[in-house]
């Protein structure tokens, strides 16, 4: 019975719990494959039920899902166009219910994603506009609960993502700006659960694209190294989060994602401070 919106949802459970196992195995063709069967099946049970806001919001979970399944197989046109139409579905939400927590936060939570997808493609003024977005509506949330650390935590994050783009565009003092905002929020989040492995990772990789950052400006700088302040700040930033690294590798707790960083970090490292004191014999 094609119908049978019982048997439709206990399929459709089935393929989620597949998608996940995909996902635990980083099978990510597969995964973008299986997050666009969701999708359309969702798109189906929706229209069968257009006043059912739970499967419509499920809907908009799908294709952020879709989304970042392309992004991960290097397809960014198409990661932003499915980020656009979960956009769409929780914009609409959020119109009908203004006040609604959950809706702002799958709008923030969206534009972000679109940004991501965005920068990824090279487009960085969109992307910029979409992280911007996303920020103010972090920024609310976390003015209302100021103790909220997953507010505090994406507010860290959105600016980060602001840096990044910045300094892409050659703007490096906006960038450096955007870290000086985005590196104490993730010190906080992180000193609140010193044990959390993903924090600590997520502090670690705030000094490391500010340290480089940093090594970018100096740069374009055209000074000599050893006269160029951005060059020890540099340096200082990506100590700060090679320490971190090492620190999460000596207590087992680094995550097998971020097993190549703390080599990465100390090879940055090893050429900044090269360059500030001259090769070490």
């Amino acid at each position: 019975d094609p119908d049978n919106q019982d048997y439709r949802l206990e399929l459709l459970g089935a393929k989620n719990s597949r998608l996940f196992a995909l996902l635990e195995n980083n099978q990510v063709s597969e995964a973008v494959e299986e997050s666009k069967e969701v999708a359309a099946d969702l798109e189906r049970l929706s229209a069968a039920d257009p006043q059912n806001t739970s499967m419509r919001r499920n809907l908009g979970v799908a294709y952020n899902t879709v989304g970042k399944n392309l992004l991960a197989a290097g397809d960014a046109s198409g990661a932003r166009e499915s980020h656009g139409q979960a956009l769409g579905i929780f914009e609409a939400a959020l119109a009908a219910d203004p006040i609604n927590e959950g809706y702002q936060s799958d709008v923030a939570f969206t534009l972000q994603r679109l940004g991501e997808a965005r920068a990824a493609h090279g487009d960085y003024l969109p992307a910029l506009e979409n992280f911007r977005r996303a920020l103010a509506q972090r920024q609310s949330t976390l003015e209302t609960n100021p103790a909220n650390a997953r507010a505090r935590d994406d507010v860290s994050i959105l600016h980060a993502l602001i840096g990044n783009a910045l300094a892409a565009t050659g703007d490096y003092k906006g960038a450096l700006e955007a870290f000086a905002k985005s590196i104490p929020l993730a010190e906080e989040v992180s000193n609140q659960a010193p044990t959390n492995a993903r924090q600590r990772a997520r502090l670690a990789l705030r000094y490391f694209e500010a340290g480089k950052v940093h090594l970018q400006f100096a740069r374009a700088l055209s000074v000599a190294p050893e006269a160029n302040p951005e060059v020890e700040k540099a340096c200082a930033h990506l100590a700060r989060s090679l320490a971190i690294w090492e620190e999460l590798r000596a207590q087992g707790i680094l995550l097998p994602v971020y097993a190549g960083k703390p080599g990465e970090v100390a090879r940055e490292l090893e050429a900044c401070d090269a360059a500030l004191h001259g090769p070490q014999s």
